[in-house]
């Protein structure tokens, strides 16, 4: 299965020289029962990691380092969403092993979904330990206790969307109390929600402008990716004026712009000015394999596909003449058979000493574009939608649209989201199943397919910890 067994390849983990320090701070009280967090190597109290605002920076390096190091985030966000959607599968029969995703045949007990609800959940425990420790410190400074905060709770906003999105209602959990989560109840997705955008709101007025927390580098959020992902939110709760406000923000930043059609293959070089948060995903300078998942998994290095190719239903969507097939797919002829790959991120290969100058994306801006588009859609606007649309086209070569109607411009706009936003963290799978196309689109490329497939299972070994977990239908 995907990262979490060991019946593929392995790779190589990335892990900051200050991460055994923070995995003993950020680990140090239970939760063992909701996310299994392992012993951690190194004890620190908290109240030594805030008591001053030096000694609780290392606390936040560290919730971005746990959330990078684990699998999730680093590939299945992806590759999974992918494969259960329309635009990945594999080219090799070595790769048989990912086709209960291809297939939407989750079980229950899968253990690249197990590992999904604990990475995700991980993230939430930590972020909800950095919140607790900041609040009461007495020994930061008011401004970093502001920044700080409002990190965490962006964290703790992300990994929750993920989860209500992939698995439905799930346990909401805002506290490091054991004591309340180990038999946490699945909440219902709208009060779930309501969380997400409270955390997300707060964390606008926390969070700085700017990204000099991070010393420059777009790998520590701003108040910024609060409103890109604020703005995401809101087109899934529907709420497309509010949409329309939160993408604003973010478009009328100068720190921001999109890349030049000349420079689109740089979609993913670190702190380009059209990323709002990336990943570092360099790690351990010594390390030999310098390059991300991403990758390793996508792109082929040698005379054989990858892991994972694209599906022609992608392929086939790009409309003549499109940059994006030429700059962000590759091809690979194997055994006469042409196969398309991701090439989103191009550089370095696995196994090899090469200079890494990209970052994994999680927030961009072309997005912005298209969720404001979408927005004035849907509130009538149909010449700002189509302003908006227009830009992202533009950058990919292609002349101006027209729609005449509503439903014809939201059509467009959700064909321009699935060629310019294919394999960004599984948005393509969240757009399908938010928009109610799911079944339409995927059971017609998939005789399997069935409509609970939509949610993934609530993974066995979770519910056998906590009783008060239900399954979702069908599995």
């Amino acid at each position: 299965m995907i990262l979490h067994t060991n019946n593929i390849k392995a790779r190589t983990g990335h892990f900051p020289g200050y991460l055994p320090l923070i995995i003993g701070f950020l680990l140090l009280t239970g939760c063992k029962k909701l996310i299994d967090i392992q012993d951690p190597r190194t004890q620190v109290s908290a109240t030594g990691v805030y008591s001053s605002d030096a000694n609780a920076k290392a606390a936040i390096y560290g919730l971005y380092s746990e959330m990078y190091a684990a699998r999730t985030w680093r590939l299945s966000a992806t590759s999974v969403p992918g494969l259960t959607a329309d635009e990945i599968t594999t080219g090799l029969p070595q790769y048989n092993t990912y086709n209960v995703y291809f297939n939407n045949q989750i079980i229950s007990n899968d253990q690249t979904v197990a590992g999904i609800w604990t990475d995700f959940y991980k993230s939430i425990y930590n972020a909800n330990a950095i919140i607790e420790g900041v609040a009461g410190s007495t020994g930061m400074t008011d401004p970093v206790k502001k920044q700080f905060t409002g990190e965490a709770k962006f964290v703790r906003a992300i990994n929750h969307f993920y989860l209500v999105n992939l698995f439905g209602p799930v346990p909401l959990i805002l506290t490091t109390d054991v004591k309340q989560t180990v038999l946490a109840p699945r909440a219902d997705s709208a009060t779930i929600y309501n969380q997400i955008i409270a955390d997300l709101t707060e964390a606008q007025t926390l969070l700085s402008a700017d990204y000099s927390a991070s010393g420059g580098q777009r790998t520590r959020v701003n108040k910024f990716a609060a409103a890109a992902l604020l703005a995401r939110v809101y087109l899934h709760t529907g709420n497309f004026a509010k949409a329309e406000e939160a993408a604003n923000v973010v478009l009328g930043s100068s720190q921001y712009s999109l890349l030049t059609t000349a420079n689109m293959n740089g979609i993913n070089l670190k702190n380009n000015k059209e990323a709002i948060f990336q990943f570092d995903v360099t790690g351990d300078a010594t390390l030999i394999t310098k390059t991300s998942w991403m990758v390793q998994y996508f792109v082929p290095t040698g005379a054989t596909p990858a892991d994972f190719v694209l599906r022609p239903e992608l392929v086939n969507s790009f409309e003549a003449g499109d940059l994006r097939l030429k700059n962000w797919t590759g091809t690979i002829t194997y055994q006469g058979t042409l196969y398309y790959y991701l090439f989103k991120y191009q550089q370095g290969i696995y196994g090899t000493n090469a200079a890494l100058n990209e970052y994994h994306t999680v927030l961009r801006l072309d997005e912005q574009y298209l969720v404001r588009a979408e927005a004035r859609a849907k509130q009538g606007n149909l010449a700002g939608g189509l302003a908006d649309l227009n830009i992202i086209r533009k950058r990919a070569g292609l002349a101006d649209t027209t729609a005449a109607t509503q439903g014809s411009l939201v059509n467009l706009i959700m064909h321009e989201r699935q060629v310019e936003l294919f394999c960004d963290n599984g948005l393509r799978w969240l757009d399908l199943k938010r928009t109610g196309t799911v079944d339409a689109v995927i059971g017609a490329i998939k005789p399997t397919y069935k409509p609970f497939q939509k949610l993934y299972p609530i993974p066995i070994g979770e519910m056998q910890k906590n009783p008060a977990l239900t399954q979702n239908p069908g599995y």
